[in-house]
């Protein structure tokens, strides 16, 4: 994963922007034009430039293809959001969980933030289940503390997990 840069608008645009199915769950509520992508582009670079951290464009590994985005967003309301948005035709194989898990792992060891926040819209049904998997699960009285997931944030786990 890399930085969104201001020259991914295009693939931004047909990956997530163009896509009513994925636009639909995000702040417009609909598929917007690329000059919205551009106008996108431009308000992440300049939050990479302003915090530090951003939004990631996600590539698939062969192709090098655009699949979306995925990163860390300052909302002065809440605080750092964790959010994603994938093309259709990359859901359901994994990409948002383990680019969050990437992000999870920016904003907790490296950034030192106490928390981050996941919001996905009730009904978005192909999202609902992502923020879970950002989250170590327990398997017994001995595992490391983990992250919590409620309804509005994620939180550090009390100590690394061990194999880290």
């Amino acid at each position: 994963m890399e930085p969104i840069r201001r020259g991914d608008s295009d693939d931004l645009f047909e990956a997530v922007v163009g896509q009513d199915s994925v636009m639909r769950w995000l702040a417009t509520g609909r598929a917007d034009s690329r000059s919205a992508a551009r106008a996108m582009c431009d308000d992440h670079v300049a939050h990479w430039t302003r915090h530090g951290y951003g939004d990631f464009a996600v590539r698939d590994a062969a192709t090098h293809a655009f699949l979306g985005r995925v990163g860390l967003r300052n909302r002065a309301e809440y605080g750092v959001d964790l959010g994603f948005a994938v093309h259709p035709r990359a859901q359901g194989r994994g990409i948002a969980g383990e680019a969050g898990r990437a992000c999870l792992d920016l904003a907790f060891r490296r950034l030192s933030l106490p928390a981050v926040f996941a919001f996905v819209l009730p009904g978005n049904t192909a999202s609902i289940s992502v923020p879970s998997a950002w989250v170590p699960r327990r398997t017994g009285p001995s595992s490391p503390a983990a992250c919590t997931v409620c309804t509005t944030g994620l939180t550090p786990p009390a100590r690394p997990p061990r194999n880290m």
